[in-house]
């Protein structure tokens, strides 16, 4: 579970892509991220993209909105 700071956001999120391309290794984290100034939480999922030769060549990810599913918890 991480939140961020609203003002950077960017910051925390280039983070997390730099860990997922430094390591080789796929992450996937609850995050709550600001949208127009609301409050939104995340699940949010990277994994390194690799060519044929296995090297890192980018990364892929996903953020599933769970601000609803949190509120009911």
């Amino acid at each position: 579970l991480e939140v961020s700071e609203r003002k950077e956001e960017g910051v925390f999120l280039e983070e997390i892509k730099r860990e997922v391309i430094r390591t080789g290794q796929g992450v996937r984290r609850e995050v709550l991220l600001h949208v127009q100034g609301i409050p939104h939480w995340y699940d949010l999922s990277a994994e390194p993209l690799r060519d044929e030769n296995g090297e890192i060549k980018g990364l892929t990810g996903a953020a599933v909105d769970i601000t609803e599913r949190r509120a009911m918890e």
